[in-house]
């Protein structure tokens, strides 16, 4: 008898680890075409009267509703004359692009007793511009007109949160109010 190297346990360990391997493969297919036709039947667009608006203490949050988004996250902000979100930081990147307005944010300091406005960057921006706020670093963004609400867009990865990895953290209050302005 030839001995070419094999065992019958050998050969059954191969197989079931391919047959695993398929069924693994198969679930994923499965998964991806699930995927598609739930995208397959989302809403293309978003009207402007659709868009969940929400007062957030220091201007106003637009967030799309019931978009089957898996990897990006898209809102835009409003925020008044003069006027300032809360400094913030988030486990996630974002990118932000300013759509109206002129203003700048501190971007900077990551320990909790750290704030960007004494730590941080100043960054000047436009309506226009691109800014990058980078993983856990505080930020807040400073509407520097005197009359005209500042608007930008927020782009972010909700994949963290989906897999209960994401948190915001804020630094105090400053700022807030609970009131929108045209209640005050």
């Amino acid at each position: 008898m030839i001995n070419i190297g094999f065992s019958t346990r050998t050969l059954m360990e191969r197989e079931r680890i391919r047959n695993v391997s398929f069924e693994t493969y198969q679930e994923g297919l499965n998964f991806e075409s699930k995927m598609i036709a739930e995208r397959l039947k989302a809403k293309r667009i978003v009207r402007s009267e659709e868009i969940n608006i929400q007062w957030n203490g220091h201007g106003y949050t637009y967030y799309p509703p019931d978009w089957p988004l898996k990897t990006v996250r898209v809102f835009y902000e409003d925020i008044p004359p003069k006027g300032h979100n809360i400094e913030h930081k988030h486990v996630n990147e974002a990118v932000t692009y300013i759509i109206k307005g002129h203003g700048h944010t501190f971007v900077g300091g990551a320990k909790d007793d750290e704030r960007a406005t004494t730590v941080g960057e100043r960054i000047e921006w436009k309506a226009g511009d691109f800014l990058m706020i980078p993983p856990y670093i505080w930020h807040v963004f400073y509407n520097d007109d005197e009359k005209e609400w500042a608007r930008f867009m927020g782009i972010s990865s909700p994949v963290l949160r989906a897999i209960g990895l994401a948190a915001t953290h804020h630094h105090g209050n400053e700022g807030r109010s609970i009131i929108p302005p045209e209640e005050r």
